[in-house]
């Protein structure tokens, strides 16, 4: 088939195509050239725009400091290109404070701004690529109210806006705004802010500082990312860390997730001080976090985290809680249809003495309830936490404070609608839960169970072991049950609350079962009663310390209850108990009854008296009376084959009556009144004595049952042939016959007792009462004094040197808590003592003799004496012999001191000491040898008993000399004994050693008299030398041991006379002062002094050197002023004397002397200086003065000289120079010889004056009658001939008279002394 031809072309259309092209094709080409000619423009005026952006500077800081209120600087703005993409930089923005001007609210360093070219023309907008900000710097700050803003930066207050609208209608300025237009301009850019520095302000708080070196914020792919991290200004120490990723997050729909840890520790807690929640303000924090979070679209779906609290403290308006602190727990979130889940895990923090730790525990709730479950939960940390806390209401705080639950609730569960939370209820396992009793709700603990609960009641299913219950209001204590089960419920009505139990049943004590219940009916304004019935099998008697309720019976009676009945088996008891019940309750308005059946009782109605035993029977309690029937009872060795005690209730106490009589025997008597109040009633006899013989006893005891009671007590005791005996004192009565009846009220009958002591017939009163509680043995009768030392004191014991026969009252007391005692009344008018005065006396004289003997125990007897005022003693024996005591001799007041030993007290007038030798040999002899019980020893001194003697004494008379106002302490010590003084006399210690060594004597200061002068002037007569050397032997001196002496202050009367030292060391014939040493100022004398019988005669000799500075200081051994003084002296002395040392007298002296004195002064107003007189008259110094116009010596005593020296010799008592006394001085000297007596002061001397012409050439002159000019030329007269002219200076004088008037003549002149 041909193809049909096609048309011919039409030229027309062809022609109209081919225009239509050609000018689409030349309008796009134009329309190319003018885009590119816009183009070339637009990128010409933004080139230049960037060039010149700098010059809208001013115009951009005016419009942003408009908009904000606030001035708005910018140092510098810059633009650039690069590519297609101009970058804008800023630099140096700052908005001033609105406060302070000068500084900044808001600073920022750089801002960089790069546009994305392209996008920006596509969108006619700008579209940014990359946005970096560095050195941000503002201060956050929250004000009182909590809210946060910019410090010193303020938006405009609501009203007008700039553009004339309301300011909540200026879009410019809502942050919605501003996040639509960031999330259309940006486009996947790269954000950057470098070099953040933040402050965050609180008050009352330091500002904080942290930095953030960067915070990056990355789109890509449709997703974003962004991560930083947060610095401690200055440090490296992070603060916090983020990073979040996932889409759409700034239009709402965010989904992705977010990671944070904060690890500030305290760093915040300036800004968390003040936040408030229920009342509570934080005060401190310390805390870390990390968490993972979980959006979808907008939502937080999952949450997980890790919280770490290290301290946090709360306060509240009234109280500062404790701080928690070490809260930790693992927590997480999840969203559920209509609510959510939250978990915690491993919870656990320390809150005061409370660590809680591995808590679990979730918590779902949606729109109708809340559902709690926890596997364990521990009660008393939170129990504590929430009333420390006070969040529950008044109430429930107080209530729960008051019960202080403790243990753990096991598969807790509490659920708590939403519209009704009081409709809640609560169910656990109890495991070992224990709860304080509580307004008559009773107490418990290890309670083991089940619980349930709701607001109107609960009840707890009580089954486990070792549980306790305590009614503390009824019964002393908690019961204890091995095995506890039954139920208890409560149950909620206004303002009453009933808690009640049935069917519980309880092991007590292995054995013991018990069965009981109780309704407790507590009324808010009302009465609180309790209803209660226990009953028991197989008891025993120390349950009922237990289940006698002591809050319903008697104090006094609980007591005794508890106490009387100490052993037995209770077969069966019951108990009831119903009334009111709380601390206001009326007497009696909860009654009680109970019976109890018992069997091997043993009861102890009261302490004191004896036991009851093997006793059957039962006790019926009512309402505070008790009845105890006893079938059969063994009681103190009476068998009571029947007997009962009452106890009856009085207004002021119970009471209790007991009756018992019997037949016994003295071993009876004897324990009833050692083991009973009877004894004590006694004064403690029943102890001391020892009773034999048959008796017949009655007695009644009644005793009420409260504090100190007083006990009632009647007795009759009748006797033929009773026996006592008191072997503390060996005394004994015997063939004893009458009647004795005692009354607690009226005490002993007053009837006499008939007996025979001592071999002699006696009359025996007793006396007594229950108020004295003491028994008094009065008896009348004579003896002997040896009869009756050999009955009071120990074996071996007597009293020395008294004699005669004594009618004498004594009384025996024996009182409760005191010693049992005997007073002794006797006349000494029929005794005689041969002691030495004060104590001696002839018998006639009436003088009363009291003697109080103590028997404190069985081992000791204490003895107080006393003599009229002659003499008083105290003193104790003990088992081991004498203990210690006290002796006053001359006065009263004798005690007994607290150290063992006897101390001796003697103040005596005039006290001679061998008038008391051998009276004291004979104490000795027959004085005990027992120790002192101290265990120290005299070694050989013999004296153990003997503690010290104590002696003052007016005057002490030793041989021929009395010394006044002595007093002295002899004690003996280990190895001897110690004699110290203080007194006026001498002040220091002697110490007198047994074994043979020196004696020590050791004197701080010696006073002794000073003899008159005169008489040692006039030598006493003298023993004939027969009468000497007996004399001397008698004292026995080769017995005597050598003696130390030291004086370190020695007096003559008033003046002291230096420390001294020697060694006395005697023989048969003679008596040594060794190593004799003084020091007296600054002279020392150091020598010996030898008295003994030398040739048949005795004699004393000193030797020895004195020597040192002045002599002066030496005077006070003479008792007168020295006639002289001088810089040295030296004095050698050997010297005799007949008779003993003290029988010194300068007319009797012998021997030899040599002394030198140098640089001193002849003192011209001494007495003992008028032997030289004569000084004054031939003083050439003083002529020698006036001639040159010196007068000092009329204010300057004496006569001064360069050196005395001599020796000389002595024969009884005159004193002669050999050959010479020489004497130098300044203008001269002299020369004596010659004699003196010394005991009459006579004179017979010779004295030689030299003048050397040299120095007195005007003196020699005038001694030859010459006028001044002849001296003169006698002085070149002088200096021509030398030596042989000063011959004729010197003189001689004949000394005569006495030393008190001396005879001065001038024999011649110009003589150097050698004639006759």
């Amino acid at each position: 088939m041909a193809r049909p031809a096609s048309p011919s072309p039409d030229p027309a259309r062809e022609s109209g195509g081919r225009s239509l092209s050609r000018f689409l094709l030349l309008a796009l080409m134009w329309l190319s050239i003018a885009l590119l000619l816009v183009i070339a423009v637009l990128t010409s005026w933004a080139r230049y725009t960037a060039e010149h952006v700098d010059d809208y500077r001013p115009r951009l800081e005016a419009l942003l400091s408009q908009r904000l209120g606030q001035e708005v600087s910018i140092e510098s703005l810059s633009a650039r290109w690069q590519g297609a993409d101009p970058i804008l930089l800023a630099e140096g923005l700052r908005i001033a404070h609105q406060d302070a001007p000068d500084r900044s609210a808001v600073a920022l360093q750089q801002l960089l701004l790069r546009l994305d070219g392209p996008r920006s023309l596509l969108r006619m907008g700008l579209v940014f690529q990359r946005m970096e900000a560095d050195g941000l710097d503002l201060v956050v700050e929250q004000d009182s109210d909590g809210r946060l803003a910019i410090e010193g930066l303020t938006l405009p207050e609501p009203g007008p806006g700039l553009s004339g609208e309301p300011l909540e209608r200026e879009q410019w300025l809502e942050p919605r705004r501003w996040l639509d237009e960031l999330t259309a301009r940006i486009s996947d850019p790269h954000i950057r802010l470098t070099h953040l520095t933040v402050g965050l302000k609180t008050p009352d708080a330091d500002t904080v500082f942290l930095d953030v070196p960067q915070l990056d914020l990355a789109y890509g792919n449709q997703r974003m990312s962004a991560s930083g991290r947060a610095m401690r200004q200055g440090t490296l120490e992070q603060l916090a860390t983020f990073s979040v990723t996932g889409q759409d997050l700034f239009d709402g729909r965010f989904t992705g997730q977010v990671w944070a840890e904060l690890t500030p520790g305290a760093f915040f807690e300036g800004l968390t001080r003040g936040l408030q929640w229920r009342g509570f303000e934080i005060r401190e924090l310390n805390a870390d976090a990390r968490t993972w979070l979980s959006f979808q679209n907008g939502q937080l779906e999952r949450l997980n985290g890790q919280l770490e609290v290290h301290r946090v403290q709360l306060d509240s308006e009234l109280d500062t809680l404790a701080p928690l602190r070490g809260l930790s727990a693992r927590i997480g979130w999840r969203r559920t249809d209509g609510g959510g889940s939250f978990h915690v895990k491993e919870l656990g923090w320390r809150w005061q003495e409370d660590q809680v730790t591995g808590v679990e525990g979730r918590i779902d709730y949606d729109r109708l309830a809340f559902h709690v479950r926890a596997p364990r939960v521990a009660v008393g940390p939170l129990a504590r936490l929430a009333v420390a806390s006070e969040l529950l209401p008044a109430r429930a705080q107080y209530h729960l404070a008051a019960l202080a639950p403790e243990g753990d609730l096991s598969a807790f569960d509490l659920e708590i609608p939403r519209k009704l939370p009081e409709e809640f209820h609560l169910s656990a396992r109890l495991e070992g839960v224990s709860v304080q009793p509580h307004q008559g709700a009773p107490g418990g603990g290890n309670v083991q169970g089940r619980l349930w609960l709701n607001r109107h009641g609960g009840q707890v299913g009580v089954d486990g072991e070792d549980t306790t219950l305590h009614f503390p209001e009824l019964f002393a204590g908690p019961w204890a049950f091995g095995r506890a089960s039954g139920q208890v419920g409560w149950r909620l009505d206004g303002g009453i609350t009933r808690v009640f139990a049935r069917d519980l049943q309880m092991t007590y004590q292995d054995r013991t079962r018990l069965e009981g219940a109780f309704d407790l009916r507590l009324d808010r304004y009302g009465e609180d009663n309790l209803g209660l019935k226990v009953s028991v099998e197989n008891g025993v008697a120390n349950m009922l310390a237990d289940f006698v309720p002591v809050g319903a019976v008697d104090p006094e009676l609980y007591d005794w209850l508890t106490t009387a009945i100490l052993e037995g088996d209770i077969t069966r008891g019951e108990f009831y108990g119903h009334g009111q019940i709380g601390k206001d309750t009326p007497r009696f308005a909860f009654s009680t009854a109970m019976e109890y059946e018992f069997r091997n009782g043993r009861i102890a109605y009261d302490p004191a008296w004896p036991e009851v035993t093997d006793a059957n029977g039962r006790v019926r309690i009512h309402n505070g009376r008790t009845h105890v029937e006893l079938d059969q009872a063994q009681t103190g060795g009476l068998s009571l084959p029947q007997a009962e005690v009452v106890v009856s209730p009085e207004e002021a106490s119970p009471v209790v009556s007991v009756t018992t009589r019997a037949a016994v025997d003295g071993q009876r008597i004897a324990y009833w009144l050692a083991e009973t109040p009877l004894g004590e009633m006694a004064g403690g006899a029943g102890e001391a004595l020892s009773v034999s013989g048959d008796y017949d006893v009655d007695l009644s005891l009644r005793f009420p049952l409260g504090p100190d009671p007083d006990v009632d007590v009647d007795a009759r005791v009748r006797t033929s042939n009773g026996e006592v005996y008191y072997p503390a004192a060996d005394l004994r009565w015997q063939g004893i016959s009458g009647d004795l009846s005692y009354s607690s009220v009226g005490g002993f009958s007053d009837d006499p007792l008939s007996a025979r002591f001592l071999g002699q017939p006696v009359t025996i009163k007793l006396a007594g009462n229950g108020g004295n509680k003491g028994l008094t043995i009065s008896q009348t009768g004579q003896t002997d004094v040896a009869t009756l030392a050999a009955r009071l004191l120990p074996e071996g014991q007597v009293i020395n040197g008294i004699e005669g026969r004594l009618p004498y009252g004594a009384t025996l007391d024996f009182s409760s808590g005191v010693p049992a005692r005997l007073l002794i009344n006797a006349s000494s008018a029929g005794l005689w003592s041969d002691w030495p005065t004060p104590l001696g006396r002839e018998a006639g004289p009436e003088e009363r003799i009291e003697a109080l003997v103590r028997w404190p125990d069985g081992d000791r007897v204490q003895i107080e004496g006393r003599w009229g005022e002659r003499l008083s003693v105290a003193l104790e024996w003990r088992q081991q012999g004498f203990f210690n005591g006290q002796v006053v001799v001359g006065g009263i007041g004798a005690y007994l001191p607290e150290e063992a030993g006897l101390v001796v007290r003697a103040n005596v007038d005039r006290f001679v000491p061998g008038e008391w030798q051998s009276w004291f040999d004979q104490i000795m002899a027959n004085s005990g040898a027992g120790g002192r019980g101290t265990g120290s020893q005299s070694a050989g001194s013999g004296f153990d008993w003997l503690t010290r003697v104590e002696v003052s004494m007016e005057e002490l008379v030793l041989g021929d000399h009395a010394l006044p106002g002595v007093t002295a302490t002899l004690t003996p010590e280990p190895g001897g004994w110690l004699l110290t003084t203080d007194s006026y006399r001498a002040t220091g210690v002697v110490r007198i050693p047994a074994d043979g060594k020196p004696v020590l004597v050791d004197l701080e200061r010696l006073r002794l008299a000073r003899s008159d002068d005169d008489a040692a002037d006039e030598a006493a007569p003298l023993l004939t030398p027969t009468e000497q050397l007996e004399t001397f032997r008698n004292m026995a001196a080769g017995q005597w041991p050598e003696v130390d002496v030291r004086i370190g202050s020695l007096w003559l009367g008033d003046d002291p006379a230096g420390a001294w030292s020697f060694l006395l060391s005697p023989s048969p014939d003679q008596v040594t002062l060794q190593d004799l040493q003084g020091q007296i100022g600054s002279m020392a004398f150091d020598g010996r002094v030898r008295w003994g019988v030398t040739s048949g005669e005795e004699a004393t000799v000193l030797q020895g050197v004195l020597e040192g500075g002045n002599l002066q200081d030496a005077a006070t051994l003479l008792g007168m002023e020295a006639p002289l003084t001088s810089e040295s002296s030296v004095i050698d002395l050997g010297l005799s004397w007949p008779g003993r040392p003290d029988q010194f007298a300068v007319g009797r002296l012998n021997g030899e002397f040599s002394l030198r004195l140098e640089d001193g002064v002849i003192l011209e107003n001494n007495d003992t200086a008028q032997l030289f007189r004569l000084f004054n008259l031939l003083n050439t110094d003083t002529l020698q003065r006036r001639l040159t116009f010196d007068f000092s010596d009329l204010y300057e005593a004496g006569v001064a000289f360069d050196a005395i020296s001599g020796q000389g010799t002595l024969k009884q008592g005159t004193l002669s120079w050999n050959p010479d006394l020489q004497l130098a001085g300044p203008s001269g000297a002299l020369r004596m010889s010659g004699s003196t007596n010394l005991a009459n002061r006579t004179l017979d001397m010779r004295l030689v004056v030299i003048l050397p012409l040299t120095q007195n050439l005007p003196l020699a002159a005038i001694l030859m009658g010459a006028s001044p000019p002849v001296g003169g030329a006698l002085f070149v007269l002088d200096k021509l001939l030398g030596e042989p002219l000063s011959k004729l200076t010197s003189a001689t004088y004949s000394v005569g008279g006495t030393w008190d008037d001396p005879e001065v003549n001038l024999r011649n002149i110009f003589d150097a002394g050698n004639q006759d």
